[in-house]
């Protein structure tokens, strides 16, 4: 099943575009982490220390500034006293700044006192907003969370600079190959899957007797640095001619061939397995298959 033209404007196209950058914006801690992990790969002493700061920044956030988040979350629910006898009062607050930061400050001092019913008691299981927001604000104001915020500020600077030279490299297949990729799809000899193309060889014709067909051969590629799977569309077309299954693996949207960035064994296993399948359905005509050897 192939798409047409460069593939940008088809449903796979976006697809792709959606599978590759969404890690990237919906979980950019690790990507972050993932993205520093290839660099030290690649140079130990750059990246290093860069690494074990932004590690030691995310652990003590985990271990602090979160808890005390989840801490203000579940005060927020709580029922609270708004006043009378054991009660906080506007007297015992000492002073409007310390109102507006204090949990159960009373409405008649801070004018941010949460939903009340009858007696002045917070409804249990409505969020009190403003006890919400100022118990936020003092935990993303303690030590710990500027401690936290040091220690991985910098390391995020070098992984912005790094990341902007990286996007900066990745490279346009040519026409050329676009153009190859195009009539091998048309043809049926090349399919465009999400995380790799496949470029199937000749079909085999149907053998007499009961003589087991030998294994079927396949090749994976890793692009290179910054450069688009598609441009290998001419090379691996040449290779699926000689009787070989060739799968392209696609890096988006870093393009760094590493375990990190999409590079791992893993992927590498799940791609053979998907492309077995489509050899062994499209070259010999069986079912699901067991995949290329």
């Amino acid at each position: 099943m192939g798409a047409p033209g460069p593939w940008s404007g088809s449903l796979l196209g976006l697809l792709s575009a959606l599978r590759a950058w969404a890690p990237l914006v919906l979980r950019p801690v690790r990507s972050a982490r993932s993205f520093l992990e290839c660099c030290r790969s690649f140079d130990p002493d750059a990246w290093g220390e860069a690494a074990d700061r932004f590690d030691d920044g995310v652990g003590l956030a985990r271990r602090t500034v979160l808890p005390a988040l989840l801490i203000a979350l579940a005060g927020s629910l709580a029922p609270a006293s708004g006043g009378g006898p054991g009660g906080a009062t506007s007297g015992d607050l000492g002073g409007p700044a310390v109102a507006a930061l204090a949990p159960f400050a009373s409405a008649a001092h801070s004018g941010l006192a949460g939903p009340t019913s009858a007696g002045g008691v917070s409804s249990t299981g409505t969020v009190d907003t403003s006890y919400l927001l100022r118990l936020g604000v003092l935990s993303l104001l303690s030590p710990a969370a500027v401690d936290a915020a040091r220690r991985v500020g910098p390391p995020l600077g070098r992984v912005r600079r790094r990341l902007r030279d990286v996007l900066r490299a990745r490279k346009r297949a040519d026409d050329g190959a676009l153009a190859e990729l195009r009539r091998r799809a048309a043809s049926g000899r090349a399919l465009r899957r999400l995380g790799y193309d496949l470029y199937l060889p000749p079909k085999e014709e149907e053998e007499d007797g009961d003589r087991a067909a030998p294994p079927l051969r396949a090749l994976l590629l890793l692009p290179g640095f910054g450069i688009d799977h598609a441009a290998y569309s001419e090379v691996a077309s040449r290779i699926s001619d000689a009787g070989l299954a060739v799968a392209v693996a696609s890096l988006e949207p870093l393009r760094l061939a590493h375990g990190s960035t999409g590079a791992g064994m893993g992927d590498v296993e799940r791609i053979a397995r998907a492309a077995g399948a489509d050899v062994c359905r499209r070259v010999r005509g069986i079912g699901r298959g067991r995949g290329a050897d």
